[in-house]
């Protein structure tokens, strides 16, 4: 278990630096255009309300029956640890790939399950199949 924190520690902080807010150009040069989507509150997000914090994202969706929940339970333990370590400039942000189907609702309930701290994990919607792709 020691080492598994370990581990994980170690990817959250190689996600951390790359992923800081105080840019939207990532370490690849792709810049991270302007958001603003849907909550699983039903509330905006965007890009706006992340500046000056750190953030961590991921791509799921919520009729996803093999990686999906294990990479939730990742994003979980992370919001754990990061939330222990008392950082609390540290966001989590899931983009569903499948917005027809995860209304805000959908998203709420699938990361219940999860245990899903919502004061910092913002599952988000409301965009185009064509929008996330790109």
């Amino acid at each position: 278990m020691k080492h598994f924190r370990l581990s994980l520690l170690l990817i959250a902080a190689i996600i951390l630096v790359s992923l800081s807010a105080c840019s939207n150009v990532n370490k690849n040069g792709h810049k991270i255009e302007n958001f603003t989507f849907t909550d699983q509150n039903g509330e905006k997000l965007g890009l706006k309300d992340l500046k000056g914090n750190v953030w961590v994202a991921d791509f799921m969706f919520t009729s996803c029956a093999d990686i999906c929940p294990q990479l939730t339970k990742y994003m979980r333990d992370l919001q754990k640890e990061i939330k222990k370590k008392g950082y609390d400039d540290v966001h989590f942000v899931s983009f569903s790939v499948d917005p027809e189907v995860d209304k805000p609702k959908a998203l709420k309930n699938y990361a219940s399950k999860f245990e899903a701290d919502f004061s910092t994990w913002h599952l988000l919607t409301g965009y185009s199949q064509d929008k996330i792709k790109d």
